[in-house]
C-alpha cells in the first residue's frame, strides 16, 4: 500500500498555518489508502474536504494522532463529499487519510487548512487526564499477577481505542480454606466506565460477567482454590477506571469425607459450630460416639440464626454410613432432628446444599445429646 507523506507540512505560530490542495487516486489492489503527515508546531484548527469522486467509489476521511487514534471522522455514503472540522487540536503530529471503501478505484480531490490558535492568556481550557501507563496485560498470558487479601487492594489503568483489554490474575485458596469470598468493585472515572468486567477460570471458562453500563459494578460471591483472571474491556469511549478487590478465605474445619469426619461430643447443653458447605467444599461430615442410650437433637440454621439463601441437605448415618435420617429444605428454611434414639455407637452427620443450583451454604449447626 503506498502512503503519501508531506513531512515539511508545519505550521508555526508567527505564519497563517498549513494552505493544501492536491489532487490523487486510490485502487482496489495496489493503494487502498492515503495518508498524510500533519506536523502542527502549535494548537490550531483544522479543515479538511474531499471531494471530485467517482460514480461508484465511497472514500472515508479521517484523522488520527500518532498514537493512531481516530480524532475526527466523515464516512457519508456513496460519492458524497467527506469533512472534517476540528476546532481546536493540540500541537503535535497528525495522520490524514483517505480510505477507499467501495468501488475499484477513484480519484480524488482533497484539501485541508489549519490556523493557529491564539495562546491564552488566562482560563486556559481544561485538558483531559493524562492516560496512565499500561500496568495489567493485555491477554491472560501477560496478565498482570495482583495479591488478594481481605484488606481491599485498588488498581488503576485505562482501557479504550488503544487499549482494548485489561487482564489481571490472582490466586485463592490455601491448605484448610478450600475456598474464598472474593470481591470486586469498578468504579469509571467520572461518566466514562468500561463496558464490560468478566471474571475467568484457569481455563479462561466465563465464571461471571459483569456491564457497568448496565449498573452491574460488584462481584461478591465465592470461588474455589484456583487462578482466576479478572479483564476489563471498554465502552465505545473507554476511560479510566479503579478496580478494588478483596478476598477472605473460608476455613474448612470439617472433613469432605467420613475417614476425615470432624469429631464432636454430645452433651445435655445444646453446642453450637459455624461452617460452610458449597464452591470448593461441597459436603462436611461430623462424627460421635455414643456409650449409652441417647436422644440425639440437632438443627441447621444459616449463620446467626438466619434463613439459608438456597436448600439445605441434612443426613445422620449409623457407623457402617447407613442412613438412619434425611432431613432437607428447598426453600431456604432449617432443619432440624429431635429426640432421636440412638443405640451406643458411632454416628455421621453430613451436610451439603440442596442442590448445585442451592448455591452456597454459610450455617450453624447445633447439637445435643441426653442418655435415654
Amino acid at each position: 500500500m503506498q502512503t503519501n507523506s508531506y513531512n515539511t507540512v508545519n505550521n508555526l505560530p508567527t505564519q497563517t498555518g498549513i494552505s493544501k490542495a492536491l489532487r490523487n487516486a486510490l485502487d482496489n489492489r495496489r493503494n487502498r489508502f492515503d495518508s498524510f503527515v500533519i506536523n502542527l508546531t502549535s494548537r490550531s484548527s483544522f479543515n479538511a474536504v474531499l471531494s471530485g469522486l467517482g460514480k461508484v467509489a465511497n472514500v472515508d476521511l479521517e484523522l488520527r494522532n500518532s498514537r493512531g487514534a481516530i480524532v475526527a471522522a466523515s464516512r457519508r455514503p456513496g460519492k458524497k463529499n467527506e469533512s472534517i472540522q476540528v476546532a481546536d487540536l493540540e500541537a503535535g503530529t497528525y495522520f490524514l487519510r483517505t480510505v477507499l471503501k467501495k468501488g475499484q478505484s477513484t480519484r480524488y480531490q482533497l484539501s485541508f487548512t489549519s490556523t493557529p490558535l491564539p495562546i491564552p492568556v488566562t482560563n486556559p481550557v481544561p485538558q483531559p487526564p493524562p492516560i496512565p501507563a499500561d500496568l495489567a496485560g493485555n491477554t491472560p498470558a501477560t496478565a498482570r499477577q495482583i495479591g488478594v487479601s481481605s484488606t481491599p487492594s485498588v488498581f488503576s489503568d485505562y482501557v479504550g481505542p488503544e487499549d482494548t483489554a485489561d487482564f489481571y490474575r490472582f490466586t485463592v485458596g490455601e491448605p484448610g480454606s478450600p475456598s474464598s469470598r472474593v470481591s470486586f468493585s469498578i468504579q469509571g472515572d467520572g461518566q466514562v466506565i468500561p463496558g464490560m468486567f468478566t471474571i475467568r477460570d484457569s481455563l479462561n471458562a466465563i465464571v461471571k460477567r459483569l456491564y457497568p453500563g448496565q449498573g452491574e459494578t460488584t462481584f461478591n460471591d465465592v470461588l474455589a482454590s484456583g487462578t482466576y483472571y479478572i479483564q476489563v474491556e471498554p465502552t465505545f469511549k473507554g476511560g479510566n477506571y479503579n478496580l478494588t478487590v478483596a478476598a477472605n478465605s473460608i476455613p474448612d474445619f470439617a472433613g469432605n469425607t467420613s475417614n476425615t469426619a470432624r469429631a464432636i461430643a454430645l452433651s445435655p447443653t445444646p453446642t453450637t459450630i459455624s461452617e460452610f458447605a458449597g464452591t470448593g467444599d461441597l459436603i462436611d461430615f461430623y462424627s460421635f460416639t455414643v456409650t449409652q442410650p441417647t436422644r440425639f437433637n440437632m438443627s441447621v440454621v444459616g449463620v446467626n440464626g438466619t434463613l439459608f439463601g438456597g436448600g439445605i441437605d441434612v443426613k445422620l448415618r449409623s457407623s457402617t454410613l447407613n442412613q438412619i435420617r434425611h432431613v432437607y429444605e428447598i426453600d431456604g428454611g432449617g432443619v432440624d432432628i429431635t429426640n432421636q434414639l440412638l443405640a451406643p455407637g458411632t454416628y455421621y452427620i453430613d451436610i451439603a446444599p440442596f442442590s448445585v443450583s442451592s448455591g452456597d451454604a454459610e450455617y450453624s449447626l447445633t447439637f445435643s445429646g441426653t442418655p435415654a
